[in-house]
């Protein structure tokens, strides 16, 4: 077992916040509009959340993700399948004849794609829409119309077969004219800025102090060095109630001594393997095992801090090597 310091010359900062949102004096007249509460799961009923599919796009599903969302903590995932048309739309929506409403979400696809939006009569007399073409990244999307039906349905559909997934969240139907500066909660999620000495500074002294503007209502602040911002971009945070699962992984047989070695950085104090094997006498048969983070033994014993580059070694490395 061994600890690795490394001395690096620029930093990059990660920050978490609080969700924090812009408030604007629009009243949403849609219900769960960012999927928190799934209602759309399951709603066969034409009111609020619902799917509808044709022709050849019956096997098109949608999915609750929490790994992908600009608002709250989940997004709705669309995964299109087929020639036909699917549409994700909530139903039942009662608007004044002849006033402007405004229609806004946040979309981002798996790849740029086309989708359209409607304000549709539920009886499919008469309809507004609009296209939009997605891109790769979370963005808004909006357009004012009139309102064509006393009773609506509001459709994101796409058509044409393009078999492309893409997500939605914070949905929007308001009264007026489109009004900016309603963001999702999840852009308050920011990075701190302002870094002194300034990224990439040259001959900073050893005994400077650091210091940045962090974004608001931050209540952490994780500071890492490097040369390289993949390499720590890409660590794995650990935080003491979390460790990595490595499935699949046979395990290593034999009786000769190997070398395992992560690099690690820690906040904790405490000592003790992070890594372990088998009874250590010469020559004797072991088996191994990876459990990267977590004493298998014990539930409540959790690495803090952070592990990259783990590797695993057939051969016992030199010190010269190890170092």
């Amino acid at each position: 077992m061994f600890r690795r310091l490394t001395y690096l010359v620029s930093f990059v900062l990660v920050l978490v916040a609080v969700p924090l949102v812009t408030h604007a004096q629009v009243v949403n007249l849609l219900e769960d509009p960012s999927f928190e509460n799934e209602i759309i799961i399951g709603n066969t009923a034409w009111n609020r959340w619902l799917t509808w599919a044709a022709g050849g796009a019956v096997n098109s599903t949608v999915e609750i993700d929490k790994t992908e969302f600009s608002d709250g903590e989940k997004s709705l995932r669309v995964n299109p399948s087929g020639t036909g048309q699917f549409a994700v739309i909530y139903a039942a929506i009662p608007l004044e004849v002849g006033e402007r409403y405004t229609v806004s979400f946040w979309a981002k696809a798996e790849a740029p794609r086309t989708v359209q939006a409607r304000l549709q009569a539920m009886n499919n007399s008469s309809m507004e829409t609009a296209d939009f073409q997605l891109t790769t990244e979370w963005a808004e999307y909006t357009f004012t119309a009139e309102a064509p039906n006393a009773s609506i349905k509001l459709q994101i559909q796409w058509d044409a077969g393009v078999e492309v997934p893409y997500w939605l969240d914070f949905v929007s139907l308001y009264a007026g004219e489109y009004v900016a500066g309603i963001e999702p909660s999840g852009w308050s999620r920011v990075k701190a800025a302002d870094p002194d000495p300034a990224d990439g500074a040259a001959d900073v002294p050893r005994d400077v102090v650091l210091s940045w503007t962090p974004g608001e209502f931050a209540d952490l602040h994780d500071v890492y060095f490097g040369t390289s911002f993949d390499d720590v971009n890409d660590a794995i945070n650990l935080r003491g109630l979390e460790y990595v699962e490595v499935t699949g992984y046979k395990g290593i047989l034999g009786s000769s001594a190997i070398t395992v070695t992560a690099w690690i950085k820690t906040i904790s104090t405490d000592t003790g393997a992070i890594v372990g094997w088998g009874p250590n006498v010469s020559g004797e048969r072991f088996g191994f095992r990876v459990d990267v983070g977590r004493r298998p033994s014990v539930d409540d014993r959790y690495f803090i801090g952070q592990i990259d580059e783990v590797r695993i070694y057939d051969r016992a490395l030199t010190q010269e090597e190890v170092t």
